[in-house]
């Protein structure tokens, strides 16, 4: 029998693990397949993203630390703690595999009906699309932004939460106290760090800054409902999907791709999920 610790280990390195894949080898193979490193451009945003992604080492440390810490209000980071307090109960229920199914159905179908409505994405990938086919440039867009621009925001939660405890340890505050900090503060934190990386890259003049503020404040409201990274960075990941999409495809076969494959998606989720759509207490 595996024990709750062994478990909470395997969870935090399995996922950084993956990400660190995801953000870093997924990209990079791609990028020498398609000869997209010809551009120099491509190398200088490939390496500097990459770099990023050493927040998830970052990640790991202070849950380490939390861990060390021995909080009455729990150890989670909102990084690999589905349902664990402060977070919501309910996402126990679910194995991350149907975690990634589930959400990428749900913002699939979100973010194909808002491609349709407007022009623009919260965040993106600057390609020089000679350098790729739309295939390849959508998914090295796709894996290589999200995940270390979602690794910043979630070292900058798992700060906060370790400081959150320590400051309740230390001067006594309540489970309620430390639940509504938590709520209140990262979420906002998370906004203004959003803000603030648009700003970096893309001055003021290029987004409405409230919609930019309001994207990243639910991409940490998320992290904190859940109790992991994985809901938010598939929000980030379809945002940034259905964009690509429309700079090589017209609306109505972005649209008709799109509604067909979420629909295959949704089945896959039913036919798999039978009789657990709501996730399943052996989870717990």
């Amino acid at each position: 029998m595996v024990s709750e610790n062994t478990k909470d280990y395997l969870g935090v390195t399995g996922l950084t693990g993956f990400f660190l894949i995801i953000s870093i080898v997924v990209p990079f193979v791609i990028g020498f397949l398609e000869k997209g490193f010809d551009s120099a451009e491509i190398i200088t945003q490939y390496t500097v993203y990459a770099s990023v992604s050493v927040a998830f080492m970052a990640i790991f440390m202070l849950w380490l630390y939390a861990k060390k810490l021995n909080s009455s209000y729990g150890n989670s980071l909102f990084f690999a703690s589905k349902g664990e307090s402060p977070s919501i109960p309910f996402f126990k229920r679910f194995s991350y595999p149907q975690l990634i199914l589930g959400s990428t159905v749900i913002f699939g179908f979100l973010f194909l009906i808002v491609s349709q409505l407007k022009e623009t994405a919260f965040t993106g990938f600057k390609v020089v699309q000679q350098q790729f086919t739309p295939g390849a440039s959508i998914v090295f867009s796709a894996f290589l932004v999200p995940s270390p621009e979602n690794a910043v925001l979630g070292a900058l939660i798992a700060g906060l939460a370790v400081t959150m405890m320590t400051l309740g340890k230390k001067y006594h505050w309540s489970k309620a106290n430390y639940n509504g900090f938590i709520y209140l503060l990262i979420p906002l934190a998370g906004g203004a760090l959003g803000l603030g990386m648009h700003l970096l890259r893309y001055g003021a003049n290029t987004w409405n800054l409230y919609v930019v503020f309001g994207f990243w404040t639910v991409l940490a409201l998320l992290s904190v409902m859940t109790g992991t990274f994985v809901v938010g960075w598939i929000l980030h990941v379809m945002n940034n999907l259905f964009f690509d999409l429309k700079i090589y495809f017209s609306n109505e076969t972005v649209f008709l791709i799109g509604f067909a494959v979420l629909v295959l998606l949704a089945i896959l989720y039913f036919t798999l999920y039978k009789g657990e759509l709501m996730g399943s207490v052996k989870n717990e």
